[in-house]
């Protein structure tokens, strides 16, 4: 009696937990908000740079966020100007802009780079970007596509910015985030990915930087999360790109995003479409070298596709 007392206890846990989680994933995953959702943006000059004049900026965005960015605008060119949303990667926080913005400035592009959910100005304690509770980190990826969203509203205020040459440059994570911005925001004109990759089922489980080893439990981990990630996961939604163009830029020795997440990624999305192999690791991990190379690669296919 006892051993089916224990047996009876073990389904009865096993059916509330189906039950909630079913419930959490009948939970719709939205990247549409109220047009007229009002951005209350604050732009404050910060400090020039030899090359532009950088501004801090905060504005609205939906489940009452306020979302911290900071903005270059290159001291040489004429406006109207062209203007790339920058999305960082899963470590950094838009501090990034500091880091890569002259190569940019010469260029004459103007830059824009949101904190993402729980990084920078946005942290949080007991917060991370990806956590155990997976319906948290969902909701946070959805979180981040939105606020790049409200940023383009935010840069069709300005009258230095040409709200017709809007573009998207996503590192790692925000890659893979930046392809569904870019998915549900058509004011983007393109999208550049960089070291980003889908099925978030297989990155969970090959990423070196989750985990080092593959093990059968972490196989069985991710499996699960796969589902719980499917709705953001860029694989379903990159191919509403098209027929505006993509390109990825990956690494064929990438111990953080496997070239195969890359391969799908790729695949799944529409022409016109290119990709981009180095013989490299994750970037950042192969050294500045590569970096400068990536943004001069950028640079040129930006020129492309605006007719620059």
């Amino acid at each position: 009696m006892k051993r089916k007392g224990l047996i009876a206890a073990f389904a009865a846990i096993l059916i509330l937990a189906a039950v909630w989680v079913g419930m959490e994933l009948s939970h719709p995953v939205r990247y549409t908000y109220h047009a007229n959702l009002p951005l209350n943006a604050d732009v404050q000059f910060t400090r020039d740079f030899p090359l532009c004049r950088q501004y801090k900026v905060t504005f609205d965005s939906v489940n009452d966020e306020r979302v911290p960015a900071l903005v270059c605008v290159p001291r040489a060119a004429e406006p109207p100007l062209p203007c790339i949303i920058l999305l960082h990667g899963l470590g950094q926080d838009k501090s990034l802009i500091n880091d890569i913005h002259p190569k940019y400035m010469k260029s004459g592009y103007a830059m824009i780079c949101i904190d993402s959910q729980y990084r920078g100005e946005r942290e949080r304690p007991g917060k991370r970007f990806i956590s155990f509770n997976m319906f948290e980190t969902r909701q946070t990826f959805a979180q981040t596509i939105v606020d790049a969203r409200r940023a383009v509203d935010f840069l069709e205020t300005r009258n230095d910015i040409d709200p017709d040459q809007i573009v998207l440059l996503g590192a790692s994570m925000g890659g893979i985030l930046g392809a569904t911005a870019a998915a549900h925001e058509p004011r983007i004109q393109g999208a550049l990915l960089l070291y980003a990759g889908g099925n978030l089922r297989r990155l969970l489980a090959e990423s070196t930087i989750i985990y080092p080893r593959t093990t059968w439990w972490r196989s069985t981990l991710a499996g699960a999360s796969g589902i719980i990630l499917r709705e953001v996961d860029p694989l379903r939604h990159i191919g509403r790109i098209s027929p505006r163009p993509v390109l990825m830029i990956n690494g064929s020795r990438d111990t953080v995003v496997p070239p195969r997440c890359a391969e799908e990624l790729f695949a799944a999305a529409g022409e016109p479409k290119e990709l981009i192999w180095h013989d490299s690791d994750h970037i950042g991990l192969d050294g500045i070298e590569l970096v400068e190379i990536c943004i001069d690669e950028s640079i040129a296919w930006f020129d492309k596709i605006l007719g620059r």
